[in-house]
């Protein structure tokens, strides 16, 4: 389709190559459901007047991302910064680079530590390190800890017990 191939450079390749999409003009997408094509094909339409969804921007932040259409990435983080901040926000935002969407995200965690302290469990892996490192000393600051920034393989581990602290539930009952 000359408008996958307008919109996504990955298409393009794959259209115009001599790959196996470029000789028979069809392309494979595993992984990927009839649903998830059709309002992604939709949303590349430029008459389109779909509105955006939670499931929707969320199916096609992972599409746009993947197939390099920045104009439609950009859509659907703007949508996104009109929705709750909450972890599943951040893991999403984190995980497919939507900036505006992080730092939203961070500054409301560092208004109100007790509120997202659980939320930043999905920053406990490799992905989210160089985020837990700006809030890692508002972390301990509130749990009452003088402790360094632990390697992001021991995160998870100690969370559930930082996370205590810092709610001010550690203690014998």
């Amino acid at each position: 389709s000359l408008l996958l191939q307008l919109a996504s450079p990955v298409f393009a390749s794959m259209l115009n190559s001599q790959m196996q999409e470029g000789m028979t003009n069809r392309i494979s997408l595993p992984g990927k459901t009839k649903g998830e094509l059709e309002v992604f094909y939709k949303s590349l339409q430029v008459s389109t007047e779909e509105a955006l969804t939670l499931e929707s921007a969320t199916c096609l932040v992972k599409w746009a991302d993947e197939y390099q259409i920045e104009n439609l990435k950009a859509k659907c983080e703007q949508f996104l910064l009109k929705q709750p901040v909450n972890a599943q926000g951040l893991q999403l935002a984190v995980k497919y680079g939507l900036s505006r969407r992080i730092m939203q995200c961070l500054n409301s965690f560092k208004k109100d530590l007790v509120k997202h302290v659980d939320d930043m469990v999905v920053l406990t892996g490799r992905e989210g390190e160089e985020y837990m490192k700006e809030l890692w000393p508002l972390v301990v600051r509130r749990a009452g800890l003088e402790l360094p920034i632990p390697d992001v393989v021991h995160l998870p581990v100690i969370w559930p017990f930082l996370s205590a602290a810092v709610k001010g539930k550690v203690g014998l009952e």
